[in-house]
């Protein structure tokens, strides 16, 4: 049976939850990439013990430049991002295949009716704060562009970042995410927004600095905010 999806995430010691996740995505339903920073237990091994196609990385080298080397190696049409610690849903799977049957773009959003949080009043206030600026600052009509888990046709992310590459952009960084949005905003890209819930991690600790993040995503609104994606 041809594999139509490709699910793309990246991973830095997750040997706890790994094996779990993979078990819900069926590496032989879905073509599976785990690029791996270098983890220092077992989650290569068990990845590629489960059927799925492991990108080995020397260091860690954060989680943009995961998602570009795993775009690189999707076969697929139908192409999913999202994270190896239960924080995105892994049974919303089959919900972001038959959306991407109707339209191009497929974002999980926490903040359309029916989505939420299970997170710290410190993390979601920062989480809110962050959004709500990008949004106003790039002027999106979507009302998630962070969260890190969505679903893209490959002719769509093939479009965008080709776009990028003219621009001289790179869009690949911690909370990539806003870079599709704002992409599909000014290619007039259609995205549909669906409801999760953004849960805690199930096992394992957070390798993210909010602060760092949050200063990251700030440096790169302002550079989208200059890039004329239209042209």
């Amino acid at each position: 049976m041809k594999k139509k999806t490709t699910i793309i995430i990246p991973t830095y010691n997750e040997e706890k939850n790994i094996k779990k996740i993979l078990k819900i995505l069926e590496p032989k339903k879905r073509e599976i990439i785990i690029v791996d920073d270098n983890s220092q237990d077992a989650t290569a091994m068990i990845a590629k013990k489960m059927g799925a196609h492991v990108i080995s990385r020397p260091e860690k080298m954060g989680i943009g430049s995961a998602i570009r080397d795993g775009l690189k190696h999707a076969t697929c049409e139908k192409i999913i991002l999202m994270d190896a610690d239960f924080s995105h849903n892994p049974h919303q799977t089959k919900q972001i295949e038959q959306e991407l049957e109707k339209t191009s773009v497929v974002f999980l959003s926490r903040f359309v009716k029916g989505g939420g949080f299970e997170q710290k009043a410190h993390r979601l206030i920062g989480t809110k704060t962050l959004n709500i600026l990008t949004k106003k600052i790039l002027r999106l009509k979507t009302q998630d562009n962070t969260n890190g888990h969505f679903g893209i046709k490959k002719e769509t992310i093939k479009k965008i970042l080709k776009k990028y590459e003219e621009k001289k952009v790179n869009p690949f960084y911690t909370l990539y995410q806003t870079s599709i949005a704002y992409a599909c905003s000014e290619l007039g890209i259609k995205i549909k927004e669906i409801p999760t819930t953004y849960k805690n991690r199930m096992a394992g600790i957070t390798k993210l600095s909010s602060i760092n993040t949050g200063i990251e995503q700030l440096k790169m609104i302002i550079k989208l905010k200059i890039t004329n994606l239209k042209t």
